[in-house]
């Protein structure tokens, strides 16, 4: 014990529990070598500190590195989060004649989706005449935060108007080097580094944005990957893991307010819009009945409906994969298809009576 105070005027000293200098040193012990990790690795490029290559930054930025490049410019984007990333462009060039590039990516909110219109159209000038948009039930979540491979990326987020969200100041940024989140990106930035090394990344990305999950399928050739073992893990953890729907009873009023600028963009410059939700598997979806997540997602369903109605786009509602004839068999998880899925998806959507009297 460590003993405080003056005991002469005969008052008790007051003591220190050792076990408190103890915690204090543990926890700048456990805390000092993950700042340091995370400010090395640096996996979502705030400082410019990353040791690594730099093909290994956030998917965000690679895509952006690659629309660049790719030459002549798309007229067709397919924009969504990772549940869209093995959408083939080559399927809607055979569709509609018209050159294509998938700029999806993770986890995109309506702002982050309206931030990749902006690109396309601003930085790079692509003479869009149609969109794709995947959108997710997380889209419009009221309280989801932009996921941080978008947050500091300034290439998104200087498009993001002020519909409540909040731009990250220099301590928002430090502090951001404690957490878990950066943490978890920053394992993962080494890892995908190895596996490059070695020969075993885990998706294979083509100059259109087309993107295989290369270890996934690899799995699912020598048998080794378990459907199944990942339904049962993941599917009765998703509503509230990644859905949140705890906190989610209304759609986001500033989200909804990026979806109304995309709505205009798409009639500014004269650019067809196909708006879908995006599948679950079937066991999922059955779970969703079962809790009442449904009923949200038919609100949900209903506004996009309206809105995509105000420029004569397509919208379809494929939360079920019934709706479009897709096969349980062809997902990696519970919200991710495989590539035969997802071509099943855009015949049905680009194919459609709705499509065609859209031309």
């Amino acid at each position: 014990m460590i003993r405080v105070g003056d005991t002469s005027s005969g008052s008790p000293p007051r003591f220190v529990p050792d076990f408190t200098r103890a915690l204090l040193a543990a926890i700048i012990i456990t805390l000092t070598p993950v700042l340091l990790l995370n400010l090395i690795v640096d996996p979502f490029s705030i400082f410019g500190a990353g040791i690594l290559n730099q093909s290994e930054s956030p998917i965000e930025k690679s895509r952006i590195d690659l629309l660049d490049e790719f030459e002549p410019k798309p007229e067709c984007l397919i924009i969504g989060s990772s549940r869209t990333l093995s959408f083939d462009p080559s399927i809607v060039e055979e569709l509609t004649g018209l050159r294509t590039f998938n700029f999806s990516g993770v986890s995109p909110r309506t702002e982050v989706i309206y931030a990749a219109m902006r690109i396309a159209l601003d930085d790079f000038h692509c003479p869009l005449k149609t969109v794709i948009i995947g959108v997710d039930p997380e889209s419009f979540h009221p309280t989801l935060p932009i996921p941080p491979e978008v947050r500091y990326n300034h290439t998104f987020a200087r498009y993001f108007n002020p519909h409540g969200i909040i731009h990250e100041t220099l301590t928002d940024n430090l502090l951001g080097l404690l957490t878990l989140e950066t943490l978890d990106a920053s394992l993962g930035k080494i890892r995908n580094y190895f596996r490059k090394a070695t020969g075993t990344e885990k998706m294979s990305v083509a100059p259109n944005g087309y993107t295989v999950w290369t270890q996934r399928e690899l799995g699912i050739a020598d048998g080794t990957w378990n459907l199944q073992g990942q339904l049962n893990r993941k599917v009765r953890k998703y509503p509230e893991r990644s859905l949140a729907i705890s906190s989610y009873k209304e759609l986001s009023e500033s989200r909804m307010q990026y979806w109304q600028d995309i709505i205009a963009l798409c009639r500014d410059h004269g650019i067809k819009l196909y708006v879908f939700l995006t599948p679950v598997h079937p066991q999922l979806y059955g779970l969703f009945k079962s809790i009442g997540v449904d009923k949200l997602l038919e609100k949900l369903s209903t506004y996009l409906q309206t809105s995509v109605g105000q420029i004569n786009g397509v919208f379809r509602d494929y939360t079920s994969i019934e709706s479009f004839g897709g096969n349980a068999d062809d997902f990696y998880d519970e919200i991710h298809m495989r590539p035969q899925n997802c071509e099943r998806l855009l015949r049905d959507l680009l194919g459609s009576e709705d499509a065609l009297s859209a031309e």
